[in-house]
């Protein structure tokens, strides 16, 4: 299977627009002065970017493997008790071709 990787596309990202964030009670707006900008320059980030960036802290606090379906699986290939279930295994890889398609 091969992915074709055009690039970017040429047309600006849409956002969310509904309304922005807030922190505390107050809208999360902050003064910068990035390099090149001008001082006072202001940002506001919309409800949609204030959820991602939660749900970004959220995963970054999750361990990256399950270390106890690890070593239960290692016990299970040193006991040789370790089982395959080739339908299933098919069956789960038909549904990620499907998802990477996009028709799933």
């Amino acid at each position: 299977m091969a992915i074709e990787i055009l690039g970017f596309p040429s047309r600006p990202i849409n956002d969310n627009l509904e309304g922005t964030a807030t922190l505390g009670g107050t809208a999360a707006q902050a003064a910068v002065s990035p390099a090149g900008g001008a001082p006072g320059d202001q940002f506001s980030l919309t409800t949609s970017a204030a959820l991602l960036q939660e749900l970004e802290k959220e995963i970054a606090r999750l361990p990256i493997v399950d270390t106890g379906r690890v070593e239960q699986t290692q016990r299970a290939l040193a006991t040789g008790t370790f089982q395959v279930d080739p339908p299933h295994i098919a069956d789960k890889l038909l549904e990620l071709e499907l998802i990477m398609n996009g028709r799933g």
